[in-house]
């Protein structure tokens, strides 16, 4: 929730507002999921490192998910695995 006005790229967001990542618009997006409607687990088969440390990634680019959310809202429960 955003705590005063605000405005981004030109939309004005009051405050008070819940702002939330579209988790469908990424993990459905063909540039990073190829066949995105496919169940494809062989996908992550050369990701080496553990959900945690993707979700920590510093670029964004190279996360291989957002289940757990993102930023300083994601799951508290990650670092339990």
């Amino acid at each position: 929730m955003i705590t005063e006005d605000d405005e981004y790229k030109g939309y004005f967001i009051p405050k008070e507002t819940i702002i939330m990542i579209s988790w469908w618009a990424i993990h459905f997006d063909e540039k990073r999921y190829p066949e995105p409607y496919k169940f494809k687990p062989e996908r992550f088969l050369n990701h080496t490192l553990s959900a945690a440390e993707y979700a920590a990634h510093p670029d964004v680019s190279q996360r291989d998910h957002f289940g757990y959310g993102a930023g300083r809202r994601i799951c508290i429960g990650l670092s339990l695995q």
